[in-house]
């Protein structure tokens, strides 16, 4: 490759790049965002066991985030819950 199609390429991949902010778990707004920020976690934990067989071993308050204004297929600004921290993997 040349060096001019690599920096085209790290431009483009940098265009797709945003900073995020993330919430405490303990930061929900009201009841209906907080199932909905767990649903998502636990979707994204069943998720990482049937596709990669792992559990992740720690999951708690400090391991779950919010984060606001995501975009899925057809919607804006949705919020959703994520599992970070994947130190102590169980498989």
């Amino acid at each position: 490759m040349d060096s001019e199609f690599k920096s085209e390429s790290f431009v483009a991949a940098a265009n797709r790049v945003r900073a995020v902010e993330p919430r405490s778990l303990v930061d929900f707004s009201d009841p209906r965002e907080l199932a909905q920020i767990m649903l998502g976690a636990i979707h994204a934990h069943r998720r990482l066991y049937e596709d990669a067989n792992i559990l992740h071993g720690d999951v708690s308050p400090n391991t779950i985030l919010i984060f606001d204004g995501l975009s899925t297929g057809t919607q804006t600004g949705q919020t959703a819950g994520a599992i970070i921290d994947f130190d102590k993997p169980n498989k």
